[in-house]
């Protein structure tokens, strides 16, 4: 009897399709090599043997593997610079060794077997690595464009100095004497030095940018600066430039946050920087520096090419000037810009047009107007964030009922529990708590429909919370209300957002005068502990500080502080580290501001 064997892949993982009469037998190649067990073979065909050489098996085109699947295979792999033969739709040497270079590499089995599931994984990473490269050319034409920018105003040009960027942090250092009587200098210059270490440009840069920011919060403007020109990336540059700018104006120093922001060479980040800024000095009551950087948004807004993101401007800049008192500007510059959006050709352009304008008259309390452009906007994901602002505006002027209405028309489920948590809270702080309540159960059956794990767990934070407030505003605090909020908090499965949501439900029962605050403390201390990350640990509590110092509880601050301080101390690795270090200095600067103690606080050196 003559066997007819199509040979799948080479010696070591042969797919072997053998003809014998009746019917075809298929085996992988090691079943018959010397030493296979005799039974299977027995098993196969009677006294079957292993023939002797190759030359005895007539090779044929795979009848288990398609010539285009081969096909497929061998461009997949050529693109992936795997394969160096020539595209022929069967299976050769070089074939099967790329596919098991390619198995090598993944960390897969090496089988060199080959099947639609394997080519398919192939053709993924294929289509991935290219859309990794267009990526990476685009962000080489805008680090190319930052540079230039940079380079091309003599204001920034030195923020591009090679030097800088490869400073190494001082091994001879003993930080022990700042974390005895931190002040928020030693902090930031530790952090320095830890950001120095860090390995990676991308990740150092991060650094980068968080602690120039808390230097221009402490009016360490010169030093700023410095850590600016320590950034490798120009285009982290220019936007580290911005976020001077708005620290300089949350510190309240208007002159220097537009001078900052003027000196940004890219006109898109520049009219950003000045809407901020704009906002920032605005809700500080100072009418005239936010009238200034107005002035210098429009100014540059002109030179946008993108008619979206000019209206996204020029609809922030309305709403400052409400809160300002110019309503009648305010509103005639919304008319306009909503034709503007209107006569956008592009819809999804149009859309996000729209969106700002829609926004922008819910919160300057034209609804009427807002509802209207709502009808205009095609996509649920731009029409989303309008019915958010317009339920949340409708609970700060009252209109409670309206608002639970645009609330439950939200059509995603992560939106509208967070928007009816919010409602509840609104209601029991207004007395309403049994109607808070009732909102609060619908809210929380309302969220197992979350798809994402931290959406829903964000949801179920923000129901607890609401469960506290209705707990906090009984007379006298309901208990019942705690317990659920806590058993609520229990349910989150992110660790430091469990953290947090207990800690504020802590803080909660400690402003009501409510029963269970040291049980309640002590979970919040456990669910601290229990977040992995020490860095992290140290973020939050620098946070909760800040919490309890706005709320004039300074004891209660300083001890979180100390905290806080205490763990970054034991935080060796140098991003986190450096992080948490800056995060300590700009709670310390919040602290110093709530309670003043002596000046060197922020200043001094230990």
């Amino acid at each position: 009897m003559r066997k007819f064997c199509a040979i799948g892949c080479v010696t070591g993982s042969l797919i072997y399709v053998c003809t014998l009469g009746l019917g075809i037998i298929a085996a992988s190649a090691g079943l018959f090599a010397t030493g296979a067990h005799p039974a299977m073979a027995a098993t196969l065909e009677g006294d079957i043997t292993q023939p002797d050489a190759l030359p005895d098996i007539t090779p044929l085109s795979p009848s288990l593997i398609s010539a285009d699947l081969i096909t497929r295979l061998q461009t997949a792999l050529r693109g992936l610079d795997l394969y160096k033969g020539n595209i022929t739709g069967e299976v050769d040497s070089l074939t099967e060794q790329a596919v098991r270079d390619y198995q090598r590499r993944k960390g897969l089995q090496v089988t060199g077997i080959i099947d639609e599931a394997l080519v398919e994984q192939i053709e993924i990473a294929v289509n991935v690595n290219s859309l990794l490269d267009q990526l990476a050319t685009a962000r080489r034409a805008r680090t190319d464009h930052a540079r230039k920018a940079l380079l091309s105003d003599p204001a920034t040009r030195d923020l591009i100095v090679e030097s800088l960027q490869d400073e190494t942090a001082n091994a001879a250092r003993d930080p022990s004497l700042c974390f005895r009587k931190p002040t928020v200098r030693c902090l930031l210059d530790e952090a320095l030095e830890s950001a120095k270490a860090v390995p990676r440009n991308e990740m150092r840069n991060w650094v980068f940018g968080e602690l120039l920011v808390a230097q221009a919060r402490a009016g360490l403007g010169a030093e700023a600066r410095d850590t600016v020109r320590r950034i490798s990336d120009p285009r982290l540059i220019i936007s580290a430039l911005g976020e001077i700018a708005e620290a300089q104006a949350l510190a309240g120093r208007d002159d220097e946050a537009l001078a900052a922001a003027a000196i940004i060479p890219d006109v898109v980040e520049r009219a950003k920087a000045y809407a901020n800024i704009a906002e920032i000095i605005a809700d500080g009551g100072r009418t005239l520096g936010a009238t200034a950087a107005i002035a210098h948004l429009r100014e540059d807004v002109r030179s946008i090419g993108s008619d979206a993101r000019r209206i996204a401007y020029l609809a922030q800049s309305s709403i400052i000037l409400y809160r300002l008192e110019f309503e009648r500007d305010a509103k005639v510059l919304l008319a306009n810009l909503k034709e503007q959006a209107e006569s956008i050709d592009d819809e999804s352009r149009r859309d996000s047009a729209l969106r700002h304008v829609a926004r922008a008259m819910v919160l300057i309390g034209d609804m009427e107007n807002a509802a209207t452009v709502l009808t205009h906007i095609v996509k649920d994901s731009e029409r989303t964030p309008v019915m958010i602002s317009t339920a949340e505006t409708q609970l700060r002027i009252g209109e409670a009922d309206a608002a639970l209405a645009t609330a439950r028309a939200i059509g995603t489920a992560r939106f509208r529990t967070v928007v009816l948590a919010s409602i509840a809270r609104g209601r029991a702080q207004s007395g309403r708590r049994m109607e808070a309540f009732k909102i609060l159960e619908s809210a929380y059956a309302d969220k197992g429909s979350i798809r994402f794990p931290f959406a829903r767990d964000y949801a179920t934070s923000q129901i607890a919370l609401a469960y506290a407030t209705i707990g906090s505003t009984g007379n006298p605090p309901d208990a019942a209300m705690f317990v659920r909020a806590s058993r609520a908090a229990e349910e989150i499965k992110d660790e430091r957002l469990r953290a947090e949501t207990t800690w504020l439900i802590t803080f909660s029962r400690y402003d009501s005068g409510a029963n269970g605050l040291e049980k309640s403390r002590q979970t919040a201390v456990q669910n601290t502990e229990n977040i992995k990350s020490v860095p992290t640990q140290a973020w939050l509590l620098a946070e909760l500080s800040e919490n309890r110092a706005s709320a004039g509880q300074a004891d209660w601050a300083r001890a979180l502080f100390d905290q806080s301080l205490e763990k970054s101390s034991t935080v060796t690795n140098p991003w986190g580290r450096a992080r948490a270090l800056t995060r300590l200095a700009q709670s310390l600067i919040h602290l110093v501001e709530s309670s003043n103690p002596v000046p060197d606080t922020i200043s001094g050196q230990p």
